[in-house]
């Protein structure tokens, strides 16, 4: 069996009826993508329980790599993440338990981490096949940052 690489995606929130973010983690699932089978999976909008669920994910299939897929509606274009915040924030109407308002995702570790992909290659590739994309620096201390650090 090919090594594992998880695509996550997020469930619907903020009276939408579906998230991108999952449609396009859902497709992928089962396929197999430069040697590594696509495990999908579907994310709860809340921190501490995305997380979990992808830290059970990541001791159950041991994949090579994780996918993070999000949705931050108004961009006009793909936004890859340069860096991941460290950081519990309870907003978004409690969707955090205010509990862990404040404090470190991960104790006694570093307030951010910055990614290792090629972002630059990542970005003229997109370009490339016509595909709107930018560099953000930061998906926040959201649901998104929680699941993938």
């Amino acid at each position: 069996m090919p090594p594992i690489i998880i695509v996550t995606g997020f469930a619907p929130f903020g009276g939408e009826r579906i998230n991108p973010s999952w449609e396009v983690a859902r497709s992928l699932d089962g396929d197999t993508i430069a040697g590594l089978r696509v495990k999908s999976l579907r994310l709860p909008v809340n921190c501490v329980r995305a997380a979990d669920r992808v830290a059970v994910a990541v001791v159950h299939y041991r994949p090579r790599a994780i996918l993070g897929l999000g949705q931050a509606r108004g961009r006009p274009a793909l936004s890859i993440e340069r860096i991941a915040i460290n950081l519990f924030e309870n907003r978004n109407g409690g969707q955090l338990d205010a509990r862990y308002d404040g404090r470190a995702l991960i104790r006694d570790a570093p307030a951010a981490y910055f990614s290792r992909l090629p972002i630059g290659a990542i970005l003229k590739a997109l370009e490339r096949r016509k595909v709107p994309a930018s560099v953000s620096l930061s998906a926040g201390s959201y649901a998104c940052n929680a699941a993938i650090l």
